[in-house]
């Protein structure tokens, strides 16, 4: 039987999907999911905004200081504070002219990019989401994902090591040239969002 995931995945198995998502990761591309674009589509036009914001006040700035540029404080301050704005604008680009869209998982046991898992480590156990490259939740993604959830990216040691793992393994990865472990409970996929 074909899930309406694998449908909009051309049938394709999770097994499938993650060498495919192996497959784009080789070749300098970042696999995520749908809300993932719209996440960082969100986060270029808050930069944006906030770039205008920050222009119009240089402009006023710079208007009532008789001072000349480089001995402006205020103009210095919003100047560095652009930069640093403006490379976030750059990063955020980047990953959008890198991201390729995956869709959301089908069916299956096993970790993809979408997979809701629980997970050990040590003593303490989490639940968390693999994603392909969303940290944290803003606005947009309230309305998509469960609370509670801790995102791992798949370019982290973690998400690497865990794309493919079922429940019930263990799972070995490096940080910082240390072994570390987790045990994988549960593994359930993000569904279609209505």
């Amino acid at each position: 039987m074909v899930t309406f995931e694998q449908e909009l995945n051309g049938g394709e198995s999770i097994t499938a999907r993650n060498s495919r998502i192996r497959a784009e990761l080789a070749g300098g591309m970042l696999p995520v999911l749908p809300f993932e674009l719209i996440s960082i589509n969100h986060q270029l036009r808050l930069v944006m905004a906030e770039q205008d914001e920050m222009g119009k006040e240089l402009g006023e700035v710079n208007h009532q200081s008789s001072e000349t540029w480089h001995d402006n404080f205020a103009a210095n301050q919003i100047e560095w504070h652009s930069r640093v704005v403006s490379n976030r604008g750059r990063r955020l680009v980047d990953t959008l002219e890198r991201s390729i869209d995956v869709g959301y998982p089908p069916e299956g046991d096993e970790v993809t990019i979408g997979s809701l898992l629980e997970f050990r480590i040590t003593d303490v156990v989490e639940r968390g989401i693999l994603t392909g490259s969303v940290r944290e939740v803003d606005e947009t993604l309230e309305p998509v994902l469960p609370q509670g959830v801790a995102f791992i990216t798949i370019q982290s040691p973690l998400g690497s090591a865990l794309l493919g793992a079922k429940a019930g393994e263990t799972v070995a990865y490096q940080v910082n040239g240390r072994e570390r472990a987790v045990d994988v409970l549960t593994v359930s996929q993000l569904e279609y969002p209505d």
